[in-house]
């Protein structure tokens, strides 16, 4: 199935995943979560020219998404955060999701409130897949394509052939 979907993404697809990929490997080494120098006890403040996650990881002590999500954009306007490790969510702030994902209420919608959800809020994300700030692939299905969830919200659903029915048909 993996195979499958890689081979239906073109080129510039296919780039922006590998491009990710490279991110979240520099993220977690470099300052994050493997990297040797903070188990050393590195006096490394996270600021460089890249971006890295140690700005991000310091936003996750915060008791309320308030503070969270003003924590991740004085990152941002700081240079701490790099805004391309970010979820499209976080990221976009002006798409007003964040909070239903910060809190997990997203994943526990009834099947009809997380319909609604993802209809009303994917043309927020939609404009800036549209634009080239980002890439659909960067998305939750929900807010790619709305249209392949049949009317359920996926995260609450082990049936494996719905599920790749929503995969086949996001990446499609």
């Amino acid at each position: 199935m993996l195979l499958a979907a890689l081979a239906a993404l073109d080129n510039q697809e296919l780039t922006a995943i590998i491009d990710g990929a490279i991110k979240l490997g520099e993220t977690v080494f470099t300052g994050g979560l493997l990297d040797d120098t903070s188990l050393a006890g590195s006096s490394d403040s996270g600021n460089s020219d890249t971006g890295d996650a140690s700005g991000f990881d310091k936003c996750f002590s915060a008791s309320d998404y308030a503070t969270y999500s003003a924590c991740i954009a004085a990152g941002v306007d700081d240079g701490s955060i790099d805004p391309t490790i970010l979820p499209p969510y976080d990221r976009f702030a002006d798409c007003g999701v964040g909070e239903q994902y910060w809190n997990g209420d997203v994943y526990g919608m009834t099947d009809e409130a997380f319909t609604a959800f993802a209809i009303a809020n994917a043309p927020c994300f939609k404009k800036y897949v549209d634009d080239g700030t980002i890439s659909e692939f960067e998305l939750p299905y929900e807010l790619s394509r709305p249209d392949c969830l049949e009317g359920r919200n996926w995260y609450n659903v082990t049936d494996a052939e719905y599920v790749n029915r929503v995969v086949d048909c996001a990446t499609s």
